[in-house]
């Protein structure tokens, strides 16, 4: 298998792809480059308190900033220079979708940062529209640390990625698959429940 079917591979599953040079330097993003510097735009405060709590404990990321609104997070952005950016996709209750225009005007204006969609949405159209207007990555928020970690270094590292609830939905995307039917429950719920 080539690299490039290998590397494809695991942006489409979500894997990450770590090689490291002849000096030994990574080439994922990881320490060996310096801090990733990750901005966190999510309008509850607390969510994004948390995040930055978290994303503080990795020794190789520093969150630079953080924004409530969609204006505040291009001017964060303009004015930190963010190697990341979290980015949440309802930012108030006046649009349902606002991150989408974040996206865009952050692509525009500085097409070197790497944006990661935090979300609580799981749909398709959304999906795609994130990733059409230059999202690297998405997750829904329920991810645990240590994903969203390895996605924050994976799209570092100029690739895609994505939780795995969100890597089945670009699938099912790209290759038309329907969509389980809804009420259906795996071999594992039905275990549980019994």
């Amino acid at each position: 298998m080539t690299s490039a079917a290998i590397t494809g591979a695991a942006a489409i599953t979500g894997a990450a792809v770590t090689t490291t040079t002849a000096a030994g330097h990574r080439t994922d993003g990881g320490a060996a480059s310096g801090p990733v510097r990750i901005l966190v735009v999510d309008d509850h405060t607390i969510v994004r308190q948390g995040l930055h709590s978290i994303l503080d404990l990795e020794p190789d990321f520093t969150v630079v900033g953080e924004a409530a609104t969609p204006d505040e997070a291009v001017a964060q952005a303009e004015r930190l220079r963010p190697d990341v950016v979290l980015l949440d996709l309802k930012l108030s209750d006046a649009a349902p979708a606002e991150g989408l225009d974040v996206c865009a005007t952050l692509r525009g204006r500085q097409p070197d940062v790497s944006i990661v969609v935090l979300t609580t949405f799981l749909d398709e159209r959304l999906l795609v529209g994130a990733l059409r207007l230059g999202a690297s990555g998405y997750a829904l928020k329920d991810v645990d640390a240590v994903e969203l970690a390895r996605i924050i270094r994976t799209v570092h590292a100029g690739q895609s990625a994505f939780d795995s609830r969100s890597a089945e939905l670009v699938v099912r995307s790209l290759t038309g698959r329907p969509a389980p039917p809804a009420g259906l429950l795996s071999e594992r719920e039905l275990e549980v429940v019994r």
